[in-house]
């Protein structure tokens, strides 16, 4: 073995155990953040699915229920999951939790496994791409869809639409190699995955257009493809029984007439990792991507060589996510390009990613010229996306104490009774549907109002905890606000403890006696930036008190060891 040898060898092996670090941090941190910020309200789309919910505690519950749709979507398996977190897990959201994290791992290993199989690559090579594909599949950038207990759909269906493609391509290694008995089990397998995939997310109906082409590439029998066929024919009719437009969405065929919008949409989506950047580079990227998958496939379906089912398989995989890119696109280009580049769409455009690159990792081209060029433009790509993902990583998980903060906000209105719109706006664009819930809440996931720091309500704040030196606190008692139509006061500030270094998670309102709670955890960019000895983004606080009183002092609590430090400040009451 030549020096030279040797030292790609060892400088492999580095890498591999860099990108291992990293991957390995990557995903402790981002589970970390998920169970330091956990939180128990419903949020968002969560509220829409307490009415499914309901209907089983009624015993009203059928099978009609699973299939309404949720704006444009069928969420039939989701509400297996929904349904089994409340009945069997007590509405925790562990289970849902656990499930997107499988999910998700378990389209990392799908494409890990593809490589090792077949990308005759060595053992680091393999380490190499597996630590690439778990920096992307959990980068924070998607934390909608892992800070979101409802978000499953948004991992699942991706999932679903791999295993079909993969399974159809196993069947046609099956015809070759063990038998038609073996081929129409796997065959069997791929039509039962795509009908996961369409009651899984809406676009999972664009499964079976792309396993019929899929059947016909890989020369499977004529009646397989005709039971592919027939069988999505069947679930695409069901899915669009009755089906109606979402209000607020663009019209579909109507979107047809802006094809400039619709593309520019769809391009944002796919270049979505590439936020950080702006609009235009996500847009090139994406046009990038588009441009790979139309040669791929075309090199399908023009090669004279025999197929080979799992570049196959990928490319559906391709082709699929491009095809949800488009349909996005035209149910939203009235909601601008710019929402092309939400967090969940991270997910599937990553996915696409994270495919694309295995594709150039198994494919054999003859021309090896034309294959060092792509392969080069392509692994400079995932380079970047990796690098990029890595470096936006800590920045992203700051989203997870946003929505938790938000959380406690509107739980803790609930709890006290404070029907305040701005705050309860927070978690659900209509607070008459939090309320609505809140009802359902109380009688079977009561736990959500279990609030420890509301028993201090109507206490004496001396009678309860050690007052310590104002020396011991910084921060500041800003603002207080009547809200109107309804007796109760909005509180905010920002408080530092300096004596542990880290934000107050706890504030409490008194006159003489305890009269309101505050959580701690609100953003507030200005104190670091004034105060370079606070270390926290995250030192601002907001709360509710029942009535308009006024004096008031706040003060900073910490819980176990039983002590409050007033924060400065003393503000009128603005009305």
């Amino acid at each position: 073995m030549t020096p030279s040898i040797r030292w790609t060898l060892s400088a492999s092996k580095v890498l591999a155990a860099i990108l291992a670090s990293s991957a390995a941090l990557c995903v402790a941190t981002l589970i970390a953040s998920m169970v330091q910020n956990y939180y128990l309200l419903p949020f968002w789309d969560e509220w829409d699915e307490l009415r499914f919910l309901r209907r089983f505690y009624e015993s009203r519950l059928t099978l009609a229920d699973f299939w309404v749709p949720h704006i444009e979507h069928r969420l039939f398996l989701p509400r297996i999951f929904f349904l089994a977190d409340q009945v069997l897990f007590g509405g925790t959201k562990f289970f849902l939790y656990a499930s997107i994290i499988g999910i998700q791992a378990l389209n990392w290993r799908v494409f890990v496994r593809i490589v090792a199989r077949h990308g005759r690559m060595d053992r680091a090579g393999v380490i190499i791409v597996a630590a690439i594909g778990a920096i992307l599949l959990f980068s924070a950038a998607q934390w909608q869809n892992f800070a979101w207990s409802f978000q499953i759909p948004f991992v699942g269906v991706y999932l679903l639409a791999i295993a079909s493609f993969l399974a159809l391509g196993d069947a046609a290694r099956a015809l070759n190699e063990w038998g038609k008995s073996a081929m129409w089990t796997r065959a069997g397998a791929a039509i039962l995955f795509g009908a996961g995939a369409t009651a899984m997310m809406a676009n999972g109906v664009l499964v079976w257009p792309l396993l019929v082409a899929l059947a016909l590439v890989l020369r499977l029998p004529v009646r397989i493809v005709v039971l592919i066929a027939a069988t999505g024919a069947f679930l695409i009719w069901l899915y669009f029984e009755g089906y109606h437009s979402p209000p607020g969405h663009a019209d579909p065929i109507a979107s047809l007439a802006s094809p400039d919008s619709v593309l520019m949409y769809a391009a944002a989506y796919l270049g979505n990792p590439l936020q950080t950047f702006g609009l235009l580079p996500c847009m090139v990227l994406g046009g990038v991507g588009m441009a790979a998958t139309a040669g791929v496939a075309i090199h399908q379906v023009v090669s004279r060589e025999p197929p080979h089912e799992v570049r196959a398989a990928l490319a559906a995989v391709l082709l699929f996510v491009v095809a949800t890119a488009f349909v996005t696109a035209l149910g939203r280009i009235n909601f601008t390009t710019q929402q092309a580049l939400s967090s969940r769409y991270v997910t599937p455009a990553l996915i696409f990613w994270m495919a694309l690159f295995v594709y150039g990792l198994v494919v054999r081209p003859r021309d090896r010229n034309w294959a060092w060029g792509a392969r080069a433009v392509l692994f400079t790509i995932i380079g970047l996306l990796a690098a990029n993902a890595a470096a936006t990583h800590r920045d992203a998980l700051d989203q997870f104490a946003r929505i938790r903060f938000v959380s406690d906000q509107a739980a803790l209105a609930l709890a006290l009774g404070v029907a305040d719109p701005a705050t309860l706006k927070e978690v659900h664009s209509r607070p008459a549907d939090v309320l609505e819930g809140a009802e359902f809440l109380r009688a079977h996931r009561p736990s959500v109002f279990m609030i420890p720091e509301l028993a201090f309500i109507g206490k004496s704040l001396d009678e309860a905890f050690r007052i310590r030196p104002s020396s011991e606190c910084s921060g500041a008692f800003d603002t207080m606000e009547a809200i109107p139509g309804i007796d109760a006061t909005r509180v905010s500030g920002w408080a530092w403890d300096t004596v542990r270094e880290r934000p107050f998670d706890t504030i409490l309102l008194a006159d003489e006696r305890i009269v309101g709670v505050a959580k701690g955890g609100a953003l507030r960019s200005d104190v670091p930036a004034n105060r370079p000895e606070i270390k926290s983004r995250r030192a601002g606080w907001r709360g509710l008190i029942r009535g308009v009183i006024s004096p008031l002092a706040a003060f900073g609590v910490d819980l176990g060891a039983r002590t409050a430090c007033r924060i400065p400040g003393d503000p009128k009451i603005a009305r």
